[in-house]
């Protein structure tokens, strides 16, 4: 009997009865691996619409059809269901996927009868079993540059998978630690690291087994490591936690008791210690962006870039007279008076952009629900933009685009601002002006040249509205959008 396989932590692969099935179209892998994961049928327009954004619903259906040929003539034809409305994938019989395997061991773990602390032989086989599946990140080196939702489900699925990884490797990390085996906790919590080097418990959880070996030179290696991480990448210190065991450590005192962290659940969140102490006063904002992960490894970068550059002091927050300072440089620009219409519409959406970032760094980053958010730091940043993708992707799966087409209409007003000449064209002129307004420090002419890929002297407001769908939502690092706002990656901002 046939037996299709598939491997989704790494680049896609896939296998019919233990030979690789080749697919030159990459969105033929895409759709393949929607359905697979998803797990149940999806209307023919919605998934057109997923894989062919921007082009009329016949071309885009007509394109669906070419694909769908495409995996009916591989070997991948018994399992795929198609029909005038809907197309599905039969994962029912003689299908293995280890995404589904890796879910399916945590499940079986969770589900025994016992509590965390008497875990038993099978839960730990489990655990390590799934561990070992996870050889690297869900889809990775995978990329569809020109389906933006599609790029956003699939970094949604990797921060799942991540965090449920994390999860696995604490417990496994506490489970050692009361086995009295400390040299295979420290290998867990050192594994978390790999994956998410601001995770404050495992640096935490890494100092204390230090010392409890007799190791206290590499429990201050370990917090220095840390610390020095903090600061260029976060503008914060470290936390009280681990502020106060570097003092205890220094001093040659024995370590302040704390509770043993109870371990998660493989799909819930990590728990963290309580705090030993008040945070220090210098302290700038909470350490809620070190607890989780909010989005996919390359989407963080990009948007911690745009954080520094739309900072324009440099103090590590962002305030309102960041974003006026934007409006204003471009009223200047274009002459605007402030009761012009064009003037009044950046106001107001800038204001809206702003109310929403305040409530995400209230709900989000801890702070009292009620104080006077005036200050923007890191962790509410991204988790806006976070729940932004969040909410699209459960848009896109409803089959609905509401909030991407409210995004682009303000995307248009936003190119009028420095539109001087208003004829719908970015000269190089006007693009300089925009990246001086919004605070980049680049040579604007060279990357124009860059964004010009047709070589027409000028960007349309099409051009700046796909560029900036690839700049928040695309895995792909060699996309051209990626670099609207100048070089995500340069160093010294």
């Amino acid at each position: 009997m046939e037996r299709f396989r598939l491997r989704l932590f790494g680049y896609p692969q896939i296998e019919v009865n233990g030979q690789p099935v080749l697919l030159k179209q990459k969105k033929a892998i895409g759709l393949l691996v929607y359905l697979a994961v998803t797990g149940k049928g999806h209307g023919r327009e919605t998934l057109a619409s997923l894989f062919w954004p921007g082009y009329t619903r016949d071309s885009a259906l007509a394109n669906l059809r070419r694909t769908l040929y495409v995996l009916r003539r591989s070997s991948l034809k018994p399992w795929l269901h198609t029909n005038r409305l809907e197309i599905s994938l039969n994962i029912q019989n003689d299908f293995y996927c280890d995404i589904g395997h890796f879910q399916k061991l945590l499940a079986l773990s969770a589900t025994h009868d016992h509590t965390v602390a008497e875990t038993c032989g099978a839960c730990v086989q489990y655990l390590q079993e799934a561990i070992a599946l996870y050889q690297d990140n869900f889809m990775m080196g995978f990329s569809l540059s020109d389906c933006p939702e599609f790029e956003m489900w699939q970094t949604l699925e990797e921060d799942s998978l991540r965090n449920q990884l994390i999860g696995v490797l604490a417990q496994t990390g506490e489970i050692e630690t009361r086995r009295q085996r400390p040299l295979d906790a420290i290998v867990s919590w050192k594994k978390i690291l790999s994956v998410s080097p601001f995770h404050e418990v495992a640096h935490q959880q890494l100092i204390l087994l230090y010392m409890d070996t007799g190791q206290p030179d590499a429990a201050l290696r370990q917090y220095y490591a840390y610390a020095e991480q903090l600061k260029p990448e976060l503008n914060v210190h470290s936390w009280d936690d681990l502020g106060t065991l570097w003092a205890h450590i220094r001093a040659g005192q024995s370590l302040p008791t704390s509770p043993t962290p109870v371990a998660p659940t493989a799909s819930g969140p990590l728990p963290f210690l309580p705090r030993l102490a008040c945070p220090p006063a210098e302290l700038s904002e909470p350490p809620g962006l070190l607890r989780s992960a909010v989005m996919g490894i390359l989407q963080r970068e990009k948007l911690r870039y745009l954080f520094q550059i739309t900072d324009c002091n440099r103090d590590g927050r962002i305030e309102w007279q960041d974003f006026q300072r934007y409006l204003d440089k471009g009223a200047v620009f274009r002459s605007l008076p402030p009761h012009s219409v064009l003037y009044q519409q950046v106001l107001g959406d800038l204001q809206l952009q702003w109310r929403s970032l305040q409530s995400h760094s209230r709900i989000e980053g801890g702070l009292v629900p009620d104080c006077e958010c005036n200050s923007i730091f890191l962790e509410g940043w991204l988790a806006f933009w976070g729940q932004l993708m969040k909410a699209i992707a459960q848009e896109t799966a409803e089959g609905r685009r509401d909030t991407l087409r409210v995004i682009s209409e303000r995307a248009q007003v936003h190119f009028q601002l420095f539109d001087r000449d208003q004829d719908g064209l970015y000269s190089v002129q006007e693009y300089a002006a925009w990246t001086v307004a919004i605070g980049v420090e680049m040579d604007a002419f060279s990357n124009f040249r860059r964004l010009d890929v047709n070589r027409n002297g000028y960007l349309t407001a099409d051009e700046i509205t796909n560029y900036l769908r690839e700049f928040y939502f695309s895995n792909d690092p060699d996309a051209i959008g990626n670099y609207l706002y100048g070089n995500p990656w340069q160093k010294g901002l």
